[in-house]
């Protein structure tokens, strides 16, 4: 496919997937380009369901 076109992608997962992902990616030994795609991640997903990731936001962005 060129550079250009676009395409909608869709996919589904289940919450303890996602939370285990997070866990691992977010990690201060995870490499700093997945940690920012994990960040990024975690953001979108607080905007949608924000009690089943509030933990992981305050173990890796809370008060520090």
């Amino acid at each position: 496919m060129p550079v250009f076109w676009s395409t909608h992608a869709a996919y589904h997962t289940n919450a303890r997937a996602v939370r285990h992902m997070l866990d691992l990616r977010l990690s201060p030994k995870a490499e700093h380009e997945i940690r920012r795609l994990a960040r990024l991640f975690l953001f979108e997903s607080m905007k949608v369901t924000p009690t089943l990731y509030e933990d992981i936001y305050d173990k890796y962005f809370g008060n520090k």
